[in-house]
């Protein structure tokens, strides 16, 4: 029997799922964690599908005393992610409960493995904290908005 290798290699890419060909460089799971010196915990995390400019997901953000979470949905244009937030409504008093998202919300911009998350402010943006793709960090260095 004679193996045709080019048939094998056509069928290998074949398989390969579409949903990784759509894959950008927001795509995956971010993660933010620290620990203050009283023993508070402080995390956020992202869950982010990218598809074309856009994107969808998961957030959660809070500490060991409250958790916000619910859903996301943005556009990106380059490095930079413009996101709509809705909250899953577990505290009762959120404006904006899922699916009824925020009409303007907050930037993210990729940069390798780290996540800036920019904050709204007035008519800019704050630096917020810098999260890692799927890795826990402690430090948290102030980024200038971009």
């Amino acid at each position: 029997m004679q193996i045709h290798w080019g048939t094998v290699l056509l069928l290998a890419v074949a398989i390969v799922p579409l949903t990784a060909m759509a894959d950008g460089p927001f795509d995956g799971h971010w993660e933010f964690q620290d620990q203050t010196e009283d023993g508070l915990y402080y995390g956020a995390e992202l869950d982010l599908e990218q598809h074309g400019d856009q994107v969808s997901g998961t957030w959660s953000d809070g500490s060991t005393q409250r958790v916000w979470a619910g859903s996301l949905k943005g556009n990106t244009q380059g490095h930079k992610l413009n996101v709509r937030f809705c909250s899953d409504g577990s505290f009762g008093n959120e404006p904006f409960v899922c699916p009824n998202f925020e009409p303007k919300s907050d930037l993210f911009v990729v940069s390798g493995d780290k996540l800036t998350w920019y904050r709204r402010r007035g008519s800019g943006f704050e630096s917020y904290l810098v999260l890692q793709r799927g890795a826990k960090h402690r430090a948290v260095k102030k980024a200038s908005a971009p």
